[in-house]
């Protein structure tokens, strides 16, 4: 057993008390609308973790496009725009069940297009260098780097967290593909952390199983592009 999935495991109990309170989700949401970075992104991309709805929907009314991926990343990432979707609808649309029905899903053309600036994920953990536990699928850190690598993410795109204070750890086991955090929204507060230069995220093909690479359709088109 690897040393971060001995670390989950001593989480796994505590995670639900641990996890962000659904009475902060909304003051979490607002607390990142004032951060610049938010404000100026025109292109924002979450996870769909339960605790970012109210993100994912701030974004839609803030005339944002939004980007998530798929169930397991399997068909890739869908786009989602305000003007889409019926203001009613919304709230369902910013949702799994409501993702394919309102998105527009993206071809690896598509993607080439975005910009994404601002970056938004709900680790497990978290510590005060800004480094982040998944929850062991990867799908976030294998977000990123497809995204990179289609040169979809801006410059200086920015990384957020949103966390609950009892996620809070000391020590992180790190990969080279972990995506580390700019900010963490907790409950009452942002936290910045302090950054040293970023390098370019990368996929490392050599890591991924065959039968993983063929499951998540922007791989496989980027691994056999005359398959795409």
């Amino acid at each position: 057993m690897s040393a971060k999935d001995k670390l989950r495991l001593e989480l796994t109990d505590k995670a639900e008390s641990c996890s962000p309170l659904p009475a902060a989700w909304g003051r979490m949401a607002e607390s990142l609308r004032r951060l610049p970075a938010y404000r100026q992104a025109k292109q924002v991309f979450t996870d769909p973790a339960p605790c970012i709805k109210q993100i994912r929907l701030n974004a839609l009314m803030d005339g944002k496009e939004l980007i998530m991926p798929s169930p397991s990343l399997k068909e890739g990432f869908y786009l989602l725009r305000a003007n889409d979707i019926p203001f009613k609808q919304r709230l369902h649309a910013v949702g799994y069940k409501g993702l394919v029905e309102f998105g527009h899903r993206l071809s690896l053309p598509d993607c080439r297009k975005l910009k994404i600036s601002f970056f938004v994920t709900s680790p497990l953990a978290w510590n005060d260098l800004g480094y982040r536990l998944g929850d062991g699928k990867g799908f976030f850190d294998l977000s990123f780097a497809v995204l990179s690598e289609l040169q979809a993410t801006a410059e200086g795109a920015v990384v957020c967290g949103v966390v609950g204070r009892g996620q809070k750890v000391v020590s992180i086991p790190q990969d080279p593909w972990d995506v580390r955090l700019d900010y963490a929204a907790c409950e009452n507060k942002i936290i910045e952390f302090p950054q040293a230069e970023k390098e370019k995220a990368v996929i490392f093909w050599e890591k991924l199983e065959k039968k993983r690479i063929k499951k998540i359709t922007p791989l496989w088109q980027l691994k056999h592009p005359a398959a795409g």
